[in-house]
């Protein structure tokens, strides 16, 4: 399906419309940038922090992404229920496709 979005336009925005997304999308973006990380510009694009995190939280999150756009296991079996191809997607990738709720809880989100 990627493939076939790249081929037929449709999934050719470029990255920096991401800025664009999160002002559309009441996301907010503080210290970070997307783009390719110097030395790994072969994997694609990725969200880059600009700014250093202290462990006392007085620099605040750099995302804060409103609960409903947030991808969680829930609302991706929500979803499958009402779109056949998906849930065939799901199935046919199995464990592998699967991710550790750690592995993807990197942000805080908004109310």
């Amino acid at each position: 399906m990627i493939g076939e979005g790249k081929a037929n336009g449709w999934l050719q925005l470029p990255v920096n419309a991401l800025q664009s997304w999160a002002v559309l999308n009441n996301a907010t973006l503080d210290g970070v940038t997307f783009g390719p990380l110097d030395g790994y510009e072969q994997h694609g694009s990725t969200v880059i922090a600009k700014r250093r995190l202290t462990s006392d939280g007085a620099t605040g999150p750099l995302m804060i992404v409103p609960r409903d756009l947030v991808l969680s296991k829930e609302r991706v079996h929500e979803h499958a229920k009402y779109d056949r191809d998906f849930r065939e997607v799901l199935d046919a990738v199995g464990d592998f496709g699967r991710v550790s709720i750690p592995e993807t809880s990197v942000f805080c989100t908004g109310e």
